[in-house]
């Protein structure tokens, strides 16, 4: 698909069809009628025009992924269309000149083939963390829900005291974490460790602060996100960042043929402490920043490399996040590109699969957090899958680290031998 060329006229020919077949429910008697089930219907077809863009861009000579931004961002679609739909195709020399400026790159849609072959190669273990860091998960959160009535049934006098001692413990938290963040450059990594909890101690002051709200106090909902946001923030931090490690050294071990599984979790035992911090704070960040986009979505690009760098790295380089920035510089364009086929492949068919069961309004009380009105067996579906999408993605950083790395050598190399000439 990567090497497909389309012309303007073809693709302008296809994209008309495309999107008379999305809106077709809005101006036909047939078809789907609720708008839940209208809205995917929309963005099923919006994904079909993918391949097709990606057609458009190779005619340009432009990056494949060029096609992720003018397909699946709403707001870059309108100038996407502009700038590659419409525009004729290149001399051949602008072509090979605008096609050398990215061919040989370290990209992500190049390694699908050789990341999904490291899953299969890892299956008997990836799958046994997959279900390990989703499963236990989804059932506390399920039995956390029961939770609810009783914390509706506090009274005011109750609620003000937990938010207190909550208060008092985040404070002592805060102060320390900003101790920490003085003293950045030596801190040891387990000294981070305390800060894991400075977060996550915040959202249950909120939590009791908003309950002794009489408004507030009547939202099921609400209460449901806030009291899982604490644990999900947690459990990730903790199970989430050592899963990671333990599916990226068990893909390591495979492609380098040097050791077996037990060696892996050998590897994986003698770094977690290193690396927990580090991963942790990309869980949280990621989390937190991602309620506004922006900064979340700069967070996972910067921190990117955490985990395989501390894995692999002898010495691990810290602090290891910006050990992780420094590698992602230069290449922020591609690792932006893949969380943005992260969160599409990871929630388009999860919704998808929840509108299809349930209907519109379960897909939105998940989108918001309250899971009372999602069922079990669905919460596990959706969290196996999501998880599952992020195996990929653990598999595609890191080979994409392999190659950064190899990349960065290959010129301090070819800089010694150009002193050495001189």
């Amino acid at each position: 698909m990567t090497e497909m060329r389309l012309g303007r006229g073809a693709y302008l020919g296809i994209w008309i069809v495309l999107c008379a077949g999305q809106l077709v429910p809005f101006f036909a008697n047939f078809g789907p009628t609720d708008d839940s089930v209208r809205l995917m219907w929309v963005i099923v077809w919006q994904l079909l025009k993918l391949p097709l863009t990606i057609g458009r861009t190779n005619d340009l000579g432009r990056s494949p992924d060029d096609a992720l931004f003018t397909t699946l961002i709403p707001v870059a679609n309108a100038y996407g269309w502009y700038k590659f739909g419409i525009a004729p195709t290149p001399s051949k020399k602008r072509w090979a000149k605008a096609r050398s400026r990215w061919n040989g790159q370290v990209n992500w849609y190049n390694l699908i083939p050789q990341a999904l072959g490291l899953m299969a190669k890892t299956a008997p273990v990836g799958l046994g963390l997959l279900v390990l860091v989703s499963v236990p998960a989804t059932l506390i959160l399920d039995q956390m829900e029961k939770w609810i009535p009783v914390l509706q049934a506090l009274p005011p006098e109750s609620l003000s005291n937990y938010a207190s001692a909550a208060l008092g413990v985040s404070g002592f938290l805060g102060l320390y974490s900003g101790l920490q963040t003085m003293k950045r450059k030596t801190a040891s990594p387990t000294s981070w460790l305390p800060v894991i909890f400075f977060v996550p101690s915040l959202c249950i002051v909120g939590l009791f602060a908003a309950l002794a709200s009489p408004n507030f106090n009547t939202l099921v909902p609400l209460i449901s996100a806030a009291l899982a946001m604490p644990f999900i923030l947690v459990w990730y931090s903790f199970m989430g960042t050592f899963v990671t490690l333990a599916w990226t050294a068990n893909m390591h071990v495979a492609e380098t043929g040097e050791g077996d599984s037990g060696d892996a979790m050998a590897l994986v035992k003698q770094r977690l402490s290193q690396v927990l911090p580090a991963g942790a704070a990309r869980v949280q960040w990621v989390q937190v920043g991602g309620q506004m986009f922006v900064p979340g979505l700069f967070y996972w690009v910067y921190s990117a490399f955490v985990i395989p760098a501390g894995l692999l790295e002898n010495p691990v380089v810290h602090p290891l996040t910006n050990r992780s920035g420094d590698l992602s510089w230069g290449m922020m364009s591609r690792l932006v590109k893949l969380c943005v086929v992260y969160v599409t492949v990871m929630m388009v068919p999860s919704l998808a699969f929840v509108v299809l069961r349930h209907g519109g309004a379960v897909a939105t009380a998940m989108m918001t957090g309250d899971l009372v009105s999602v069922p079990l067996s669905t919460q596990i579906v959706v969290d196996l899958y999501s998880n599952g999408v992020y195996w990929w993605v653990t598999a595609t950083l890191y080979l994409m680290y392999q190659g950064r790395v190899a990349q960065l050598r290959e010129r301090v190399e070819a800089q010694a031998v150009s002193i050495e000439m001189s």
